[in-house]
Order: structure tokens, then C-alpha cells, then sequence
């Protein structure tokens, strides 16, 4: 079967995984916990993420927390948080992990033109330069 995108792009934090229903999510990372990353539940199975779309192409494109640079310590915890919850909840799925800081755009030029983003947030996929579909 022929491919429809050239890669499939999920937003981790409330589409695949329940980050908002931990309790206390937010002020835990204000306080730069992971523990929000670490105890969220799945929101959906990994069989059925594969009968959706096909393992090689997906690509995982998840934002750190708000005011959290890229290479600061609590961004690499956050970034070894993540990559542990997908281990654990997604053992046979073995994408590429793109992590941005919070509020960026989640397009990346030509390359995503022909990429669906699955995503929850309406304004990063209002942004986004190719398909999107909303998490709900």
C-alpha cells in the first residue's frame, strides 16, 4: 500500500499520553518534576496507533514545558522522561523523537508540507504548513 504522507507527526502531551489528568501537573512542572511525564496514562494503545498508521513513518514531535530551554538541565530530564514513557507504554514503536520549546511552531519548512500532524492544541495545528487532525 502506497503511503498518504510522507511521515505521520504526534503530539505527545494530550494525544497520546494523559499528561493534563495527573493531578497537579502543572504545578509539579513549575517545579520541575518529570513526574507528570512519567505517571501519565496512555491514551491510546499502541496496536491501535499501529493499525492507524504504519511504524516506520511516525515521528513523535513534543514540546517541553513552558520556559524550559533546550539543553538546560531540566529540559534533558524532561527529554529522558519522555523517552521513558514511550519505551514503556509504546515498547515496538521506535520513532524519531523531535522535542521543541514550548510555543514553537511544530512545521519545519518543506519537509512537513506533506506530513500530517496529529495533535491536540488547535493553534499549533493551525500553524502547522501541512495536514493536521485534531487528538479529540
Amino acid at each position: 500500500m502506497e503511503r498518504i504522507y510522507n511521515a505521520v507527526l504526534l503530539d505527545m502531551d494530550g494525544t497520546i499520553a494523559d499528561t493534563y489528568n495527573v493531578p497537579n501537573w502543572l504545578d509539579q512542572l513549575r517545579s520541575e518534576s518529570v513526574e507528570p511525564f512519567i505517571n501519565a496514562q496512555p491514551l491510546i494503545t499502541e496496536e491501535k496507533l499501529f493499525s492507524l498508521f504504519s511504524e516506520e513513518n511516525i515521528i513523535i514531535c513534543t514540546m517541553l514545558p513552558k520556559d524550559v530551554k533546550l539543553g538546560s538541565p531540566y529540559a534533558k530530564k524532561c527529554q529522558r522522561a519522555k523517552r521513558q514513557w514511550l519505551n514503556k507504554h509504546f515498547p515496538n514503536l521506535h520513532p524519531t523523537i523531535i522535542f521543541k520549546t514550548y510555543g514553537d511552531d511544530k512545521s519545519m519548512g518543506d519537509i512537513t508540507k506533506n506530513c500530517l500532524l496529529v495533535d491536540d492544541n488547535p493553534s499549533i495545528r493551525a500553524n502547522f504548513n501541512g495536514y493536521t487532525l485534531s487528538a479529540d
